[in-house]
């Protein structure tokens, strides 16, 4: 189930909460500004209770921005978090008719607690659905602000027993300065391309159809997934940090496959680096000639002399530099199996290889906007 319908319906709440509050506004008895005064305890308390929902309104957007899908946990999760809410037109009134009062200011300090709870529990809800080496899981990570908010509504209804003044004024500090997630959502809005180069699929029954991979991508929380023919391309943007991306994808996939496979990734602008280098453009090409780029794993693995020749001559390695093995075939007595044995020995098994035509076939995908 998408998200659309669940937004929508919040933002409407939302919307009527913040109305039903401004309505509690009345107009002043006299004409003059001094008629005004009695009601700034009441204007003070609805600025604070907007910035609330302000702030909740926005932190929601962008988490289900980030959410691919949900279920039931999470709709009522939801509604939870909507119910919290609805509390503080009446919370937000009875502070505002009686300021600095012990009990108004506890009840108000209380159901602000009660949303800071209820989005704890909602964003659990969506990355027990999502994962936790999903984007939005790893955007989010430990939650120590989430949880710093939890303890320090605690603490405002605490001060309101010694001073209600105090409490109020520390619940506004907080409300400011704390509550806003902007570095979580800087995070998942920090998109990155990448290409994804799947060793040793479609062989000896290790099965993986591309319609199957780029639904476990997408599910997992990657944006604009898309696989390039049968062997195991994919592209897609992301914002989980690229030192988790590689065990992330690994651990998503062996979920869905049952088997480990190897991920060997290279940045959009690696790509582009590699590609605008034209690695091949002084070797002489004949219809015999098969050009090759070997993607590493490990960039600092060991690296035979060059130039380097094998195969009767026939198979030579050009260069090797930030990882990416630059080679070609003149196939005559061997062919394509035979170099990847070779690379296999040379380089041991963290290597995938792909002919030059798909490094510009992703090349060019990469730079669909």
């Amino acid at each position: 189930m998408s998200t659309n319908r669940l937004e929508a319906f919040s933002d409407g709440v939302l919307a009527i909460i913040i109305t039903i509050m401004v309505l509690e506004l009345r107009a002043p008895a006299g004409a003059d500004l001094s008629a005004l005064t009695p009601l700034l305890p009441v204007l003070g308390s609805y600025i604070i209770s907007f910035t609330v929902v302000g702030i909740y309104w926005n932190n929601h957007h962008h988490l289900l921005q980030a959410t691919k899908s949900v279920n039931g946990n999470i709709m009522w999760a939801n509604l939870f978090l909507l119910f919290c809410l609805s509390l503080l037109p009446f919370s937000t009134a009875w502070l505002g008719e009686h300021p600095g009062a012990l009990w108004p200011t506890v009840l108000y300090g209380f159901n602000l607690l009660l949303p800071g709870f209820a989005f704890r529990l909602l964003v659990s809800s969506i990355i027990g659905l999502h994962g936790r080496n999903s984007a939005i899981g790893q955007a989010i990570g430990s939650d120590v602000k989430g949880y710093a908010s939890l303890f320090f509504y605690v603490l405002a209804i605490a001060l309101a027993f010694i001073n209600p003044w105090i409490s109020t004024r520390f619940m506004r500090w907080w409300r400011w300065c704390g509550s806003s997630r902007i570095g979580e959502w800087n995070a998942l809005c920090a998109m990155s391309k990448y290409a994804a180069f799947l060793r040793g699929i479609n062989l000896g029954g290790r099965t993986v159809k591309m319609d199957e991979l780029r639904k476990t991508l997408e599910e997992a929380g990657f944006k604009n997934v898309k696989t390039l023919l049968a062997s195991g391309n994919v592209i897609f943007e992301t914002s989980v940090p690229a030192a988790k991306l590689n065990g992330t994808i690994e651990a998503q996939l062996k979920k869905a496959f049952g088997f480990d496979i190897d991920v060997i990734l290279r940045s959009e602008s690696e790509i582009q680096a590699l590609v605008k280098a034209d690695p091949f453009k002084r070797t002489k090409i004949t219809p015999e000639t098969r050009l090759y780029v070997s993607f590493l794993s490990d960039a600092s693995s060991t690296k035979p002399k060059l130039p380097f020749k094998a195969l009767d001559g026939e198979y030579q390695i050009l260069q090797i530099e930030k990882g990416n093995v630059v080679s070609f075939l003149t196939a005559k007595k061997h062919n394509t199996p035979d170099v990847m044995d070779l690379l296999s020995k040379q380089f041991g098994k963290k290597i995938t290889t792909r002919n030059w035509n798909t490094v510009l076939k992703i090349h060019a995908a990469l730079q669909i906007k």
